[in-house]
């Protein structure tokens, strides 16, 4: 006879195993489901910061398309302001008496002899070259600088040649000034010297042709006997480079223009500082004594020239296309030329400070200008490395 099977009510422990069995399986699925839906805190901020950087990163990207459209649109702004206008772009550049071509680098300085019958050129090609100014021929190419030549000037006789340059001594790893002398009909060096510190940006013969004066980048001004080469005077005072230098007619006093942004005026004979020149906001580029020497005029970067009476008064203020380069009067100072950055040169009425012609002369800045002895002509040479010359008779060319 078989066993009756058990009824659960008489087996209480099944019935417990049971029930914990469906508790946890209850649990087990509404975990699962919570989990599948729900997340803990911490995720959820990690989320939002997640989102946070994100709206961070578009925001900072819109930025950075928003300032690089900026920074396009201000270059383009630039480049408009830079471009030359159309009708710039267009304009003709007047045609010279003669052009005077055989430099290879820059022309940094040109000076007409006394006659008038030749013009010397110094450029940065290491070499002076001097010129016929009725046929335009190469006359003299004057060979041996160590580096380029920036200054150049004839003696008032007229036959002789001084040229500055600088030298860079290799054992002292240091630059020295060099002044060389030439004879200006045979092209022979007569005597060279060291004379500065610093490269020589500028030098002059004093009127009576015994001394010259140099400007050099070490800031002074120096003053030398031609015959032996000896060092009479050393002009302190700048604190800046000396771009220029001139004498005064009578040869009592020196004018030397620095990137300070001065001009000073200087005794030759005892060095000592008369007159300080301020007004430009800028490196004063070049400067010059009216032939009568009661004016004295400065060409400066900030584009003005300035002139001055022998007391600092100013009586001039002249505005330039664009920084100034150099400046010259006519021989009779009546009139005054300037050219620089801007390839124009102009001519103004000294006295008046009238403009009364602009030459569109060269394709690149105008580094310096000279007027004939008679004041017909107007020779130039610029970073295009041609010396040209222009009749000042005819009408003002029309541009």
């Amino acid at each position: 006879m078989t066993a009756p099977s058990p009824s659960p009510t008489t087996h209480p422990a099944a019935l417990r195993w049971s029930g914990r069995l469906g508790f946890l399986l209850a649990t087990l699925i509404a975990a699962t489901f919570l989990l599948g839906t729900t997340e803990a805190p911490h995720a959820v901020a990690g989320k939002k910061d997640e989102k946070a950087k994100q709206d961070d990163k578009t925001k900072k990207d819109d930025k950075i398309k928003k300032d690089d459209k900026t920074k396009k649109d201000d270059k383009t702004k630039k480049d408009d302001k830079t471009d030359p206008p159309k009708k710039e772009e267009k304009k003709v550049r007047a045609k010279p008496m003669l052009e005077f071509k055989g430099h290879t680098d820059w022309v940094r300085h040109i000076v007409y002899s006394p006659d008038g019958k030749r013009l010397a050129s110094a450029s940065r090609d290491k070499t002076v070259k001097i010129w016929d100014v009725a046929t335009g021929k190469d006359l003299l190419t004057l060979k041996g600088s160590p580096t380029d030549i920036r200054g150049v000037c004839f003696s008032p006789d007229g036959t002789k040649i001084a040229s500055s340059t600088g030298a860079f001594v290799k054992d002292k790893k240091v630059w020295l000034g060099e002044v060389r002398i030439w004879d200006a009909s045979s092209g022979k060096e007569v005597r060279s010297f060291k004379a500065h510190e610093e490269p020589i940006e500028a030098i002059g013969f004093s009127p009576d042709g015994t001394r010259l004066a140099t400007a050099s980048e070490d800031k002074t001004v120096k003053i030398w006997d031609v015959a032996t080469g000896k060092e009479l005077q050393t002009l302190k005072g700048h604190t800046g480079q000396v771009l220029a230098v001139a004498f005064s007619a009578d040869g009592k006093r020196i004018a030397s223009a620095s990137e300070d942004k001065t001009v000073k005026v200087w005794d030759p004979d005892n060095g000592k500082e008369l007159l300080t020149l301020k007004g430009p906001e800028r490196t004063v580029t070049e400067v010059a004594f009216s032939p009568d020497g009661n004016r004295i005029a400065a060409g400066s970067q900030d584009g003005t020239i300035r002139v001055w009476d022998t007391t600092g008064k100013e009586q001039l203020n002249l505005k330039a296309p664009e920084g100034v380069l150099t400046v010259a009067f006519s021989r009779d100072g009546k009139y005054l030329a300037a050219g620089g950055w801007n390839e124009t040169i102009t001519v103004w009425d000294a006295a008046a400070g009238k403009e009364l012609r602009a030459i569109h002369g060269h394709d690149r800045s105008v580094t310096s200008v000279a007027f004939s002895p008679d004041g017909s002509r107007l020779a130039s040479g610029g970073i295009d490395q041609a010396v040209r010359i222009w009749d000042l008779t005819a009408p003002p060319p029309k541009q």
